[in-house]
């Protein structure tokens, strides 16, 4: 082999060594700063602007309390409306939707609707299946708009 040979491969051996301790440091720092916890957000419902004095955060959880009660009574009138509306089985109705809330899904299949619906004749004209089809859909409707509020 040459001299320049020689100087080629010891540049070439260089040059790779030097990029894999590069990489093995980058790697390890990459690490532990993708590592670190994320920053935590602060959200709030009165808008914008610092305020920050005394008492801010105060107003703040008493603006999110009054918020977070107010939209629990509209949920609760909104099924009240719906339970008259389509004379459900108001106890009934309100352990159905609470359940449905608790488990993430409302159930349209099973005993757990036909409970809540109001007495109609299965063999007769009562159209059970329109009623109970327009239920299910009102239903469905209150819960996607109130889920995870």
């Amino acid at each position: 082999m040459t001299d320049r040979g020689r100087r080629f491969g010891k540049g070439i051996a260089i040059a790779l060594a030097v990029h894999i301790i590069a990489a093995a440091l980058l790697g390890i720092l990459g690490y532990r700063f993708t590592q670190r916890p994320p920053q935590i957000l602060e959200v709030t419902w009165g808008g914008g602007g610092g305020g920050g004095g005394k008492g801010s955060a105060a107003a703040e959880k008493g603006t999110a309390e009054t918020a977070a009660a107010t939209v629990q009574q509209q949920k609760q009138q909104e099924l009240e409306q719906i339970i008259a509306e389509e004379k459900l089985k108001p106890a009934e109705a309100q352990r159905f939707v609470a359940n449905a809330f608790r488990d993430g899904a409302l159930k349209t299949t099973g005993t757990d609707i036909d409970q809540i619906l109001p007495p109609v004749s299965r063999f007769g004209g009562g159209n059970r299946t329109e009623k109970k089809k327009t239920i299910i859909q009102r239903l469905a409707q209150f819960f996607e708009k109130y889920f995870g509020i």
